[in-house]
């Protein structure tokens, strides 16, 4: 499973990996080790089973998502071909004005009504018919540019009254009603839930939508979610799909929207917020011939009050130099951090993977400084042998990730990881480092290399770097 996980064609989020990777340690213990029992096989099953549908579910976004770009080069291909005609026959029209155009040792040669030569300006021997059609065209020209386009202003969609989120439709989408929540999965892990009220003010059937979504929280005045900013992980629009039948003129419908693939709502900030205020924007309408159609939706309302969200701390080196040494050459494990977080304890041992093979593990305990909630630290590794100076192992592309679940590590709060160390493969797995480990002869250099905090913004750490030994 992990393998098929590691070759799939579409990303996979982040806490879909996790869920599958539990079903396939869960497997594989019932495979290879004769007194496991499963203790609960209908609630296995029914992990599965919300797995599956999941799968499915980002398959289709997936698809749909191809389906959108293939159609989008399409129109795109269509549009320059009319564009690559009309700069053909431009190029073609010069050429022809060029080699056709009056010679100027030619102007003598035409005389005035009075027998005498013209040899003045051009405008001289120009008849006032020749210039006329030029100026009528320049004419009709400026005023077609200088007529205002008319355009259908569409009206803003207040809020229901029976809720504090609130959805801005437009002229052919009216959000009449904007839900809300968290709830736990069967991974008992906090996801999102978006349920909407839609109804269809046009005179088309309308397939499906898109829309932009701001969450504030805690009365903030910035949202600490943006799909329009196209920063953070999913950071994109939301899907609306309304059926293989579509919405008919004048229909309404309740729709969950599938938020798979998209984790920005996932960010421990949002899971932490309280008063969350939800605004909906409708982005893009598409008709029964998914063709694009309707005005633009109202500008984003004045959410949230004066309030600011809280800041990182600035960083500081929290070890020189000097100090390093002297802990690197008495054997100690050293870990080259910078003031806004701990390392308390940093542990390197072997344990077991799921088919029994000894892998090298790295845990750590953890307190946040940073004056803001944490939602994963990064760290970059080198594994060294006690009294030689070349690494004998490197993390290089592949950085150890400390998570800190749904809800984050809060300010001041302390932490154990667990297992940091993922999946190492390579030389990691090498006879030479799990003999060094088990023997106690390694030793380990971490560095933080960023943090991530409570909105999913990652920041650069102060650390020494790895090299200066």
């Amino acid at each position: 499973m992990r393998e098929k996980l590691d070759s799939a064609r579409y990303q996979i989020p982040q806490p879909l990996q996790q869920r599958i990777a539990y079903l396939a340690r869960v497997r594989n213990r019932s495979v290879h080790e004769e007194d496991f029992v499963l203790e609960d096989s209908d609630d296995y099953l029914g992990k599965c089973q919300a797995v599956c549908a999941e799968l499915q579910q980002v398959h289709a976004i997936a698809m749909r998502v191809e389906q959108e770009r293939a159609q989008h080069k399409a129109r795109a291909r269509r549009r320059q071909h009319p564009l690559k005609t009309l700069l053909v026959l431009g190029l073609v029209l010069a050429i022809a004005w060029w080699v056709l155009r009056p010679l100027p040792s030619r102007a003598p040669e035409l005389a005035d009504p009075h027998g005498q030569l013209a040899g003045g300006a051009p405008d001289a021997v120009t008849p006032p018919a020749v210039r006329q059609p030029a100026e009528s065209r320049r004419e009709s020209r400026v005023s077609a540019e200088a007529a205002p386009t008319q355009r259908a202003s569409p009206a803003p969609v207040a809020p229901a009254p029976s809720s504090r989120h609130i959805g801005l439709g437009n002229d052919v989408l009216a959000l009449e009603a904007v839900e809300f929540t968290y709830a736990k999965d069967r991974f008992d892990r906090l996801e999102p839930r978006i349920t909407v009220t839609v109804r269809n003010t046009s005179e088309r059937t309308i397939a499906s939508a898109k829309l932009e979504a701001r969450l504030y929280v805690n009365g903030e005045s910035t949202p600490v979610v943006d799909t329009g900013n196209g920063r953070g992980l999913g950071a994109r629009a939301l899907y609306l799909g309304l059926g293989d039948s579509g919405l008919a003129p004048g229909a309404s419908a309740t729709s969950r929207i599938g938020l798979f693939g998209n984790d920005s709502f996932s960010v421990p900030d949002a899971i932490n917020g309280s008063e969350r205020v939800l605004v909906l924007r409708v982005a893009e309408v598409s008709d029964g011939r998914r063709q694009a159609f309707g005005a633009d939706a109202p500008a984003w309302p004045a959410i949230g009050g004066e309030r600011e969200a809280a800041a990182l701390r600035p960083a500081q080196p929290t070890l020189d130099v000097a100090a390093y040494r002297e802990r690197f050459a008495a054997g100690e494990h050293v870990v080259l951090g910078d003031s806004r977080i701990d390392v308390n304890k940093l542990a390197l041992r072997l344990h077991k993977d799921s088919w029994g093979r000894d892998k090298v593990g790295i845990f750590l305990d953890l307190t946040n400084r940073s004056g803001v909630t944490l939602a994963h630290a990064r760290f970059d590794a080198q594994l060294f042998v006690k009294g030689e100076q070349a690494p004998l192992a490197e993390s290089g592309r592949r950085p150890l990730h400390a998570f800190f679940g749904n809800k984050g590590l809060a300010d001041g709060a302390s932490a154990s990881t667990g297992n940091i160390s993922g999946s190492f493969m390579g030389e990691w797995d090498a006879p030479d480092v799990l003999n060094a480990v088990r023997e106690g002869r390694a030793q380990l250099v971490l560095r933080l290399a960023s943090l991530t905090d409570g909105r999913n913004a990652s920041h650069d750490s102060a650390a020494i770097g790895l090299n200066r030994r």
